[in-house]
């Protein structure tokens, strides 16, 4: 009866080849995570805003905050989200260019003289909050 196996060395090269295509994977992986980190990062410096100015409106459809943000960073950003006071008023949809000014009509129940801490987040990664007094009417 005649063995068949695999000699020393054949199985040494085979070892050697699955080592290195395995450490090419895990290169590779490690490599476009590392790029991709470093783009939002870059990115998310790249953004500046900030919060101009804040107006409490009473209209005929109800209560109204309008929220002005200016971009001064170098590229597009996009609000993904504003508090007023820890709750969720706007889930994205607005993108302000560089250098551009934008107007955000939110639709919030104030209170004549209450406090409110509005927070701007943006898709990058960057928040803004300023806090106002609504007017007494």
């Amino acid at each position: 009866m005649r063995r068949y196996a695999v000699s020393e060395i054949i199985g040494s090269l085979l070892m050697v080849v699955m080592v290195v295509a395995i450490a090419s994977i895990v290169l590779v992986a490690v490599n476009q995570w590392v790029y991709t980190q470093r783009m939002s990062t870059l990115q998310m410096m790249r953004e500046a805003f900030i919060i101009e100015d804040v107006w409490f409106r009473l209209t005929s459809g109800g209560r109204i905050v309008t929220i002005t943000i200016y971009n001064y960073g170098g590229v597009p950003l996009t609000i993904a989200r504003i508090y007023v006071n820890g709750t969720l008023i706007l889930d994205g949809g607005y993108t302000v260019k560089p250098g551009d000014h934008l107007s955000i009509d939110l639709s919030y129940e104030w209170i004549d003289g209450g406090r409110y801490i509005i927070a701007v987040y943006t898709e990058g990664g960057r928040v803004a909050r300023i806090e106002e007094k609504a007017p007494r009417i």
